[in-house]
This record gives structure tokens, sequence and C-alpha cells, in this order.
């Protein structure tokens, strides 16, 4: 994955918002170490002669649910990786959290694709991919991850208030 300027048509990944948000994100892979985690690649800041807030994408290996990797929400290039070793215990694994703002799998299997999608409770779920911006679909989390949707018309739905009027004549 090639970190760099938002400008190069090569780069896959551009720099963390703010210096704040780099340090939480360094922050998060130290109490992962700390946990008990190992980071297997990334877990540093870099490009620092940019002058931008560049984060090398990781991976920390040995995460437990419990972690506070698992179980805060990281706004950087950070992947906590905890082992299981069914469908079911996958879903208890993703929805044991308060957060959910998107998600992932894997599979070549289109029925399981299809079962995880509605079991994990996230606002967006990814299927063989991640990322991606698309403005015809919503955009929003569910738990803690937010409150309503952004981008496509269902965002219009955060500026009216819906009103039940039972009569009876």
């Amino acid at each position: 994955m090639r970190v760099g300027g938002p400008l190069d048509m090569n780069t896959h990944m551009g720099a963390v918002n703010s210096e704040p948000q780099l340090m939480q994100n360094l922050k998060y892979v130290e109490m992962a170490q700390a946990e008990g985690g190992q980071v297997v690649t990334g877990g540093g800041r870099i490009l620092t002669d940019t002058g931008g807030y560049y984060m090398a994408p990781t991976v920390v290996t040995g995460v437990t649910p419990e972690a506070t990797l698992t179980q805060k929400e990281v706004f950087g290039p950070v992947l906590g990786v905890t082992p299981f070793e069914t469908e079911d215990e996958a879903v208890r694994l993703a929805n044991s959290t308060v957060y959910g703002l998107a998600g992932a799998v894997w599979t070549s299997n289109l029925s399981r694709a299809h079962r995880l999608v509605r079991a994990v409770r996230t606002g967006v779920m990814h299927v063989n991919t991640y990322g991606g911006a698309d403005g015809t679909v919503p955009l929003g989390g569910v738990g803690q991850s937010g409150n309503g949707h952004d981008k496509s018309l269902h965002a219009l739905e955060k500026y009216v208030n819906l009103k039940t009027a039972w009569i009876k004549l």
C-alpha cells in the first residue's frame, strides 16, 4: 500500500487529518502492544519530511476482544487481528463493541457474504474489498458511530422530523 500525497495517482492512502489524530493513532498502537498485541508491520510515523501527518499502514496481531484496539474507533491505518473459529464467533466479535461504522468480510461463498452483511451491525459493509465512496448511497454508522447518514438523498432525513398522527373520526 503506497502512502503519499493525495494528488498522486499512485497513492493508495494519504495523510491522517491532523497531528492530534496521528498522535492518538500512535498511542493506540502503543496500547495494543502493552495489552499483548504484536505489531507485524507499520506502527510508526512516516514521510516526516513532507510536513504531513503520515502513518505507516499498521497490522497488530494477538488482539483480544477486550483490547482497547478492539473496543475503540481508531480513525487511522491500524488493523487489529483477532482469531476466530466459526462464523458465529466472528459475528459476535464484530458486534461486541458499541461502535458500528464499517466492517468487511473476505469470502468466496456468496451465501456467507449475504449472511454476514445482515448479521454484522454496521452502517457500511464491504465484501472482498474495502474503501471506496459513492455519493449516491448513504454513509453512516450504527450505535456510537453516528446519528443519521450523510451523502445521497437519505442525508436529507436528518433535517426533517417525521410525525405519526392517529385520529379517530
